[in-house]
């Protein structure tokens, strides 16, 4: 994602590419069905581009941008801007939070993110939601 053509110009120009950028979003979140979420976050924490997926296997959808929302004071986000850019770190294994409340039913989750660097310095962050509750069960399990 973060070498195609496409992310770079919508880095460039956000409204010209945003539709193909979303239509590659939905192509990676289709493949695999452990993606609960998939979102690129901008510089100051809000959520540009949103895919969800309620449960491992459900379809993709994409959310419209008056649902997006500022994570800006998450952990991961934060986290994310010190860390070194371009390169994919994971954050600490724990429950979705949405609007400020922990999901019920819950949803045991982990980050990957890359934090992004345009013009030298941090710039957003890609980040994908897992699906960590079938991987807890099979460890408890051996």
């Amino acid at each position: 994602m973060r070498k195609s053509d496409h992310f770079n110009a919508y880095l460039k120009n956000e409204k010209e590419h945003k539709k193909i950028l979303q239509d590659i979003f939905i192509t990676i979140g289709r493949n695999d069905k452990n993606i609960m979420q998939f979102r690129y976050l901008d510089v100051n924490g809000y959520e540009k581009i949103r895919l969800d997926r309620d449960k491992i296997g459900n379809e993709i959808k994409l959310i419209s941008d008056d649902k997006l929302q500022n994570k800006a004071t998450r952990y991961y986000f934060n986290d994310s801007k010190s860390k070194e850019l371009e390169k994919v770190w994971f954050s600490n294994l724990d429950l979705n939070i949405e609007r400020g409340k922990v999901e019920t039913p819950y949803k045991p989750t982990l980050r990957a993110m890359l934090p992004i660097k345009n013009n030298g310095k941090f710039d957003g962050v890609i980040i994908i939601n897992y699906f960590m509750k079938d991987a807890l069960t099979k460890l408890v399990k051996t």
